[in-house]
């Protein structure tokens, strides 16, 4: 239970007080949860998947709950409020430090930190102040060693909600989700208009980066399946330009004049901003990377289909993954196409990572690094599966 914690014997009565109320727990009575999520460095893709399976807690605890998520990293406070705007999973999202925090309010605490010692330490402090040691009525449980990526200095402390944790195994195949509200496509449909976008214009929307330069195609293979989806003038493209690190121009260098008159860019807009592009009414196709947009797109359209959205109508989605488990990011996105490339009897192959069978999709030994897609494999599966 007690992971690279030092000094825990000085707060041994608090931490043995919250173990004694953790084992007299009523589920049943409990009115007040509070998650706190801490992973430290944001990582887009992580938390839409993380976010989504903390969610779950709501069908756990039920509607009357009060279930408040804290995202301890102030600096990723908008990144946060972008992922889980609308969603009804949660009563409030905040972005308040641990000292910062009104414990005592909740029946109920689940950590989603690697500092676990600071929040036993804080509940320490506060209690040996105000004179009641050894009363805090609150009870403190831990999903950080199964949610979050381990590092040399965890110290991970409390114990597991196992009815909990029960309970998230029977809805790990349920698909993430992000919740667009019908204001924010309209206001989507509106700033495509403004861009260029005409009424029967398709519109397909390339993710050109990702957390690391091995993720993606290179550039002469990506800008050739582009060229491809250019073809045709009623063909637009959406690039996300989030940095403003001058991507027009960029692209201005592997592309004509006339095709450039195609492109559209988003050029340092809000993340939620960015999420509302992709469920717009003219997308056709989102193309990119095994990397956070995708993994937002796959959610934003995920629940597009719970609302009632049939499936024909939802675009084409496309990510492409190197030498890694694309079962672990993608076994539960249905939407997507999720493409693999693999080395077969000393051939590259392409597949779909839904059409390899139960033990090649597990086994990614044979499989290649993303550098080694080449045009031509991208360009025949889209024009096989894009509809117009």
């Amino acid at each position: 239970m007690l992971s690279r914690f030092y000094g825990v014997d000085s707060y041994q009565e608090t931490l043995q007080q919250i173990l004694n109320n953790n084992l007299s727990l009523n589920n049943t009575k409990v009115k007040r949860v509070l998650i706190l999520y801490d992973e430290g460095k944001f990582f887009l893709g992580d938390s839409c998947i993380t976010l989504s399976r903390l969610a779950i807690s709501r069908l756990f605890f039920g509607e009357e709950t009060e279930i408040d998520l804290n995202c301890c990293n102030k600096e990723a406070r908008a990144l946060y409020g972008a992922l889980t705007k609308n969603n009804p999973a949660f009563s409030n999202v905040t972005c308040f430090h641990y000292d910062e925090i009104d414990y005592e309010h909740y029946d109920l605490i689940i950590c989603m930190t690697i500092h676990e010692d600071q929040l036993l330490g804080l509940l320490h402090k506060r209690a040996m102040q105000a004179g009641n040691l050894g009363q805090l009525s609150i009870c403190i449980f831990s999903f950080s060693h199964l949610l979050l990526i381990p590092r040399q200095d965890s110290a991970l402390i409390f114990p597991v909600h196992q009815e909990l944790l029960d309970f998230y195994q029977g809805y790990l195949d349920k698909p993430h989700e992000i919740f667009i509200d019908e204001p924010e496509k309209i206001w989507a449909n509106k700033w495509l208009a403004a861009k260029g976008v005409a009424p029967n214009d398709h519109l397909f929307i390339f993710v050109d980066s990702s957390s690391s330069t091995m993720k993606n195609v290179s550039w002469d293979v990506y800008f050739n399946v582009l060229k491809f989806c250019l073809q045709e003038a009623h063909h637009k493209i959406l690039i996300f330009d989030e940095k403003g690190a001058g991507k027009a121009e960029f692209y201005g260098q592997w592309l004509s004049a006339t095709e450039m008159q195609q492109v559209i860019f988003s050029t340092q807009m809000t993340l939620r901003e960015d999420i509302s592009l992709l469920g717009a009414d003219c997308v056709k196709m989102i193309f990119g990377p095994c990397t956070g947009l995708m993994h937002c797109a796959s959610s934003v359209y995920n629940q597009f289909v719970n609302q009632g959205m049939p499936i024909e109508e939802v675009p084409l989605l496309v990510t492409y993954t190197g030498k890694w488990d694309a079962m672990e990011w993608w076994s539960n996105a249905p939407l997507i196409n999720c493409l693999v490339i693999r080395l077969v009897n000393g051939e590259k192959q392409m597949f779909r990572l839904s059409d390899l069978s139960e033990k090649q999709k597990i086994d990614f030994s044979d499989r290649l690094h993303s550098n080694e897609y080449t045009a031509g494999m991208l360009v025949d599966f889209l024009e096989s599966n894009l509809v117009g």
